[in-house]
């Protein structure tokens, strides 16, 4: 005996099904957007200005100084934009705090073989109530940022932004 399959009728319920997922997809894609930070001001066609910033890198070994100079292009670490060409970079001594007995103090100390490195990059950028954006990477002071070049990668503080004509 052959059976007989019967197809199945579309129904309402089945639109509303098919428009509800359609409305999550939509949601989740101009969601993603915004959180990706296609809302930036560079996405926006907003005038580029001449902007330079600082970062600090903390406790570098000082085998590790010497691997940036002045020229190269330092670039988000994640998305890899460029956010910027180095016009200094500047060594200082890395101090930490060292508590002393009894008195329940501490004192700034040099540690040996670390070094702070501080960079000013210069880039373009476009400006909004919320920052500066460099390629549509968000730049704040005090935002720690990840970058990357061919002869170094690390975290870094963002120190000082400024424009420049």
């Amino acid at each position: 005996m052959a059976e007989i399959k019967r197809k199945r009728k579309f129904n309402i319920i089945d639109l509303v099904l098919v428009l509800a997922i359609a409305a999550i997809i939509v949601a989740v894609f101009f969601v993603g957007n915004k959180l990706l930070g296609s809302d930036s001001p560079a996405s926006s066609g907003a005038d580029k200005l001449q902007v330079e910033f600082t970062l600090q890198f903390k406790e570098i070994p000082d085998s590790g100084t010497g691997n940036l100079a002045e020229g190269d292009v330092i670039r988000d670490a994640n998305s890899k934009a460029p956010l910027g060409q180095v016009t200094e970079v500047f060594y200082e001594p890395y101090s930490e705090l060292l508590l002393t007995d009894g008195d329940q103090g501490g004192v700034m100390a040099e540690k040996e073989g670390y070094t702070n490195m501080l960079v000013t990059v210069r880039g373009e950028a476009t400006k909004d109530e919320r920052g500066y954006y460099f390629n549509g990477i968000k730049m704040l002071v005090g935002k720690q940022t990840f970058v990357w070049s061919p002869g170094y990668s690390g975290e870094g503080w963002c120190m000082a932004i400024r424009e420049v004509k």
